[in-house]
């Protein structure tokens, strides 16, 4: 196992049936499962965006049983957020929540750190 620069780490997540590409996917298909190395929050976050095809602010981070967050998101036909994305391991609802903010307001990667 490596060892990490301050503020990176490994991050897996999986995606739910409401994520785009996903849809009727078994929950053990990989193309389900994302793990992004060594990668600060920022950095994990706008990868998820970009893999979800949706701008920071279109989602938002929230608590979940069983998980460490949820990432939630609109989705046409439901009236409500719906979860996205689960955070396995690596990141804390509120690091998500000052990601997608930095990412909201443009900043480089040295402000945001």
């Amino acid at each position: 196992m490596s060892v990490a620069p301050h503020n990176r780490r490994d991050v897996a997540l999986g995606l739910t049936p409401y994520a785009p590409g996903v849809e009727g996917k078994a929950l053990r298909d990989p193309a389900r499962w994302l793990t992004y190395y060594a990668v600060s929050p920022n950095r994990a976050v706008a990868a998820l965006c970009h893999r979800l095809g949706r701008l920071p602010s279109a989602l938002t981070a929230s608590v979940a049983p069983g998980c460490a967050a949820v990432v939630l998101g609109r989705v046409e036909g439901e009236r409500e957020a719906v979860p996205l994305a689960l955070v396995a391991s690596g990141l804390t609802v509120s690091e998500i929540n000052l990601a997608l903010d930095a990412l909201r307001r443009g900043l480089t990667r040295k402000e945001a750190a």
